[in-house]
């Protein structure tokens, strides 16, 4: 891995930071080799911190039958939408559905450790909800409350990732770069633009908080929080609404 170099004054530009920084290759999730290089050098004063994304969660809720891993209530050419869980500590069956009482969208029945998407389609401005309830026997139930279903437009463009081996440097945007930081680098749009990155069928909301990429006709370089939310280990193409 190739260590960064000294850090920039931070009037420097994006095209100087790249002459001036050590770039890193960064190596794919999945082990293998690949190439993105991208700046990470000081740059503007920060443009506020990434925020944590609907779609994802911290640490269980003890008070929870199941752990919502990421949610997709986006629509964009499809009404499709996707909610991943994983099983907590008992056997569970659970129902994605609209309201309450609604609609039903998908259901599922999960064991303990298990990891489930439900799927189905589902209409734009629809309260979505998980209706959980133990299969052994036990009588707690939850009710979650997924989030609303918003209709976005997308388009198709060039990506990569990077991270690894430059993880507690500064970007451009004035963040430090860790394990989870949502965010994607850009060569133009401003610092804190929010936008939506879409991988088979997998979406996340992220920022721009770096400049970059500075390979091939590369239009996003991911963040690795970016990348492992959305299932993305290499190059290739995305979905995004910026």
């Amino acid at each position: 891995m190739l260590a960064a170099a000294a850090s920039l004054p931070a009037a420097a530009s994006a095209q100087t930071a790249v002459a001036s920084t050590a770039l890193l290759s960064a190596a794919p999730l999945d082990g293998g080799v690949s190439t993105t290089p991208t700046a990470v050098a000081a740059g503007p004063a920060p443009a506020g911190t990434t925020p944590e994304p609907s779609g994802t969660a911290g640490s269980p809720d003890p008070s929870r039958l199941v752990h919502v891993l990421s949610r997709d209530l986006t629509t964009s050419g499809s009404t499709t939408v996707s909610v991943r869980v994983r099983g907590l500590t008992s056997p569970v069956a659970v129902e994605l559905r609209v309201g309450s009482e609604g609609r039903k969208v998908d259901d599922a029945e999960v064991q303990p450790g298990e990891r489930i998407t439900l799927t189905g389609t589902a209409n734009r401005g629809e309260k979505l909800h998980l209706l959980v309830h133990r299969t052994d026997g036990g009588i707690e139930t939850n009710d979650i409350a997924v989030g609303t279903v918003r209709r976005i437009q997308l388009r198709q463009t060039l990506a990569s990732w990077y991270g690894p081996g430059l993880f507690g440097q500064r970007t451009a945007c004035g963040q430090t770069l860790t394990r989870g930081l949502r965010g994607v680098a850009n060569k133009s749009l401003p610092c804190g633009t929010k936008l939506t990155v879409r991988y088979r069928g997998r979406s996340t909301q992220a920022v721009v908080v770096d400049r970059g990429p500075f390979a091939g006709a590369r239009e996003f370089d991911l963040t690795y929080a970016t990348a492992q939310a959305i299932g993305f280990h290499s190059v290739g193409r995305v979905w995004v609404s910026a």
